[in-house]
């Protein structure tokens, strides 16, 4: 007993144009309802929807920026790699215009993660390395205290006070003064 094959009704729209027709154009990009939806969250969009929690964010930053005691067999990045990374390569502001897409405006970026200069309760000013999600998720990793960070969201939300607040209490207990890139309050 088998079932007969299903029956496909072949159009040349798929079923999902029509539900994203009206979200065409560079400017929806920016609009939080859009990648917010379910077909949107569950797609393919390289650097664009990864998804993670905070714990696993801020696990994985610590094995990529743990050099001292840890085993080499773990490690992502050799302590050169990890330094070369840290290198600013570009501002998130290029030749005088922001990046709409990135929240982290004045922020250099690194070989694959932006940076931020932070200064330790000794005065020693460090780079950190990280990244900022579209919509307020963010890590951040200072090689220098063994610190990672991170904080996602379920939803998009640009310029995230909670975010801000959570990243200063925590950089402030610690001694670390953030800079402007990294914490607006």
């Amino acid at each position: 007993n088998r079932d007969p094959p299903a029956q496909v009704e072949r159009t040349n729209q798929s079923p999902e144009q029509p539900k994203l027709a009206k979200f065409q154009g560079r400017e929806q990009i920016m609009n939080p309802s859009v990648f917010n939806m379910r077909s949107v969250r569950s797609s393919k969009l390289p650097s664009a929807n990864g998804h993670a929690s905070a714990h696993a964010l801020a696990t994985l930053m610590n094995v990529v920026i743990s050099q001292g005691n840890s085993n080499e067999d773990t490690r992502i990045l050799s302590p050169e790699s990890l330094e070369e990374a840290r290198i600013p390569q570009q501002s998130s502001t290029h030749h005088g215009v922001s990046s709409a897409m990135l929240d982290n405006v004045g922020a250099s970026f690194g070989l694959g993660f932006q940076l931020h200069d932070m200064q330790l309760s000794d005065g020693t000013v460090v780079r950190s390395l990280g990244h900022a999600g579209f919509g307020g998720s963010i890590v951040i990793g200072v090689p220098e205290i063994q610190l990672s960070i991170a904080y996602t969201t379920n939803q998009l939300n640009f310029k995230s006070e909670a975010r801000n607040r959570l990243l200063k209490t925590v950089l402030d207990g610690l001694g670390v003064r953030a800079p402007t890139s990294l914490v607006e309050l």
